[in-house]
């Protein structure tokens, strides 16, 4: 099941990148079913999960940053074998997590979230 959910969230993460890379640059005019077709099919893309610092998450803009969250939140409760989260700590551990990266940007996203998973699964 974890696994299925970590698929959906790294399409999703893979997704919204490629949109905002999409957005930033100036490509030439299209028709409507041209840019239909490009709004639905992602660009190939990878992402190498353990390499995104703390300071690469902290510059996206806020949807993909929230995306990137569910993301590494999903991928830390996998590592550690959980069967269940418990939703009303997601703010706290977005919040932890996020903090930890302003405070140490060069550190990887996923440490930064395995601290906020464990300090929220303590309580």
């Amino acid at each position: 099941m974890l696994e299925k959910i970590g698929v959906v969230l790294v399409s999703g993460l893979l997704f919204t990148s490629a949109q905002a890379q999409a957005q930033t640059q100036s490509p030439a005019p299209q028709s409507a079913p041209a840019q239909a077709a490009a709004a639905t099919a992602p660009a190939d893309r990878f992402v190498p999960i353990r390499a995104v610092n703390c300071a690469r998450l902290l510059q996206l803009p806020n949807d993909d940053r929230s995306v990137a969250a569910m993301f590494y939140m999903g991928y830390q409760a996998s590592r550690v074998g959980a069967t269940a989260i418990n939703v009303g700590q997601i703010p706290s551990l977005v919040s932890l997590a996020l903090g930890y990266c302003a405070t140490y940007p060069d550190r990887p996203a996923t440490e930064a979230f395995a601290y906020a998973y464990s300090v929220t699964r303590a309580l």
